[in-house]
């Protein structure tokens, strides 16, 4: 039976940010499609596509700003050595999350689209 290594923080941080990035660009592709799709009843497709993409940016970005608070808590308790591994994994996936979300919120809001 293999052992299971303990990794360290660096490594496990990066690791789970790569993974979040691969989640993330899943959730642009289904929530694009969805939106998409949904349209494509009323006869439009691009402005619910992009409506949906935009509401996922702010759901993204109040759930960024909550792991960023978990993460502070997760610092100070680090200092006493109480420090929690699922709290970086949550940080490090809601980190990758949102930079892919600004992207895509950047590059939507930067073709000038109404979406409404």
């Amino acid at each position: 039976m293999k052992a299971k290594t303990k990794l360290s923080a660096w490594v496990y941080f990066i690791q789970n940010l790569r993974k979040g990035f691969q989640y993330a660009l899943w959730f642009v592709g289904v929530g694009t499609l969805m939106g998409a799709l949904y349209g494509l009843i009323a006869g439009i497709v691009l402005q619910p596509a992009a409506f949906m993409l935009a509401f996922l940016c702010v759901l993204v970005s109040a759930n960024f700003v909550i792991a960023l608070l978990t993460f502070i808590v997760h610092l100070i308790l680090a200092i006493f050595k109480k420090g929690s591994r699922s709290l970086i994994r949550y940080f490090a996936l809601s980190l990758s999350f949102f930079l892919v979300f600004f992207a895509v919120h950047c590059l939507l809001f930067a073709t000038g689209m109404n979406i409404f």
